[in-house]
C-alpha cells in the first residue's frame, strides 16, 4: 500500500473516530448520575468506568459500520489502479426462467431442502438461460471493482455475523449478477474473521444460504482485502488502523477517565 492510499484511509478512520468522540463527549454525553437512576442495580454492581467504556464501544461500532469498510475498500482498489465505487447499479437483462430458478434455489435453502453449493447453483442458473422472456433488471452492490484486467467484481460486504435475511438477499443479488453476465464475479465478503480461520468460521445463520467453508464466492478478511487491493493489503491496513488508534489514544483515554475530571 502506497503512502497516498494509507493517508486516504487514515482520513476516513479519523473522521469515524472523531464522530464517535463528538457524540459521546458533546452530543450525547454519558451522565453517571442519570445512569444510576435509569439502571440502578447495574450501576451499583459495576464501576462507572466500565459503563462509560461500553457507551463508547457501542457508538464506535455503529460509526465504523459497513459504510466505513466500503469507503476503505474503494480507496484500496483505486490505490492499485482499479476503478471502484460504492452502491453500484448494474443493469442488464435476465430470463424469467433464471429468475424462477433463483427463487427456487433460495426457497430450497430456506426450507432445508438442499445444501448450499455455489458452483452447482450456477450450473442450474446457466441451464435456464433462454427460458421464458427477457426482463430488464438492476442489481445494487455494496462495492464494485472494475479491475485493470477488465473483469467486473461485485461484493456484498456484510457484518462478520450477518443475519439470515441479509445473507439471502446477498445471494439473490449475486445469482442475478451471474445470470445477467456469467463473466461477472460476485462475492459475499466479510471484512475480518472473528473465528480466525475459514474452516473455524462458526456463525450459524449464513450457513443456511452459503457453504461458508468451501464456496468459492466467499471472501473473509485477508482474502477479501488482498483481492480488492494486492498481496499484503490486509496486513498494511492493520498497521494503518493501529497508527490512527495511537493518534487518538490520549483523547480516548481522557474520555474514559471522565471529561468532568479535566474540568475540575
Amino acid at each position: 500500500m502506497d503512502a497516498g492510499t494509507a493517508n486516504s484511509v487514515k482520513v476516513v478512520l479519523s473522521s469515524s473516530l472523531r464522530r464517535t468522540l463528538d457524540r459521546r463527549a458533546v452530543e450525547e454525553p454519558y451522565d453517571p448520575e442519570e445512569f444510576r437512576r435509569t439502571s440502578p442495580f447495574h450501576a451499583r454492581l459495576v464501576p462507572d468506568a466500565i459503563w462509560r467504556a461500553s457507551k463508547f464501544e457501542r457508538s464506535f461500532v455503529t460509526s465504523i459500520g459497513q459504510g466505513v469498510f466500503e469507503q476503505v475498500a474503494v480507496i484500496v482498489a483505486k490505490g492499485v489502479g482499479h476503478q471502484a465505487t460504492q452502491g453500484n447499479r448494474e443493469a442488464g437483462l435476465i430470463w424469467t426462467g433464471q429468475l424462477n430458478e433463483i427463487e427456487r434455489i433460495l426457497s430450497e435453502l430456506r426450507g432445508n431442502k438442499g445444501r448450499p453449493n455455489w458452483d452447482a447453483e450456477l450450473l442450474r442458473i446457466a441451464a435456464t438461460t433462454g427460458m421464458g422472456q427477457q426482463l430488464p433488471l438492476t442489481v445494487i452492490s455494496d462495492l464494485f471493482v472494475w479491475k485493470l484486467d477488465g473483469t467486473k467484481h461485485f461484493y456484498s460486504l456484510k457484518t462478520v455475523k450477518p443475519n439470515l435475511d441479509q445473507t439471502e438477499k446477498a445471494k439473490s443479488d449475486m445469482l442475478k449478477l451471474k445470470a445477467i453476465d456469467a463473466a461477472n464475479q460476485a462475492y459475499f465478503a466479510l471484512p475480518y474473521n472473528p473465528y480466525l480461520t475459514r474452516q473455524a468460521y462458526g456463525w450459524k445463520q449464513p450457513f443456511k444460504i452459503f457453504d461458508m467453508h468451501h464456496d468459492s464466492c466467499i471472501l473473509i478478511g485477508e482474502e477479501f482485502w488482498d483481492g480488492v487491493g494486492d498481496a499484503g493489503t490486509y496486513t498494511a491496513l492493520l498497521d494503518v488502523f493501529e497508527e490512527v488508534g495511537k493518534e487518538f489514544e490520549p483523547e480516548i483515554q481522557e474520555y474514559l477517565a471522565g471529561f468532568e475530571d479535566r474540568e475540575s
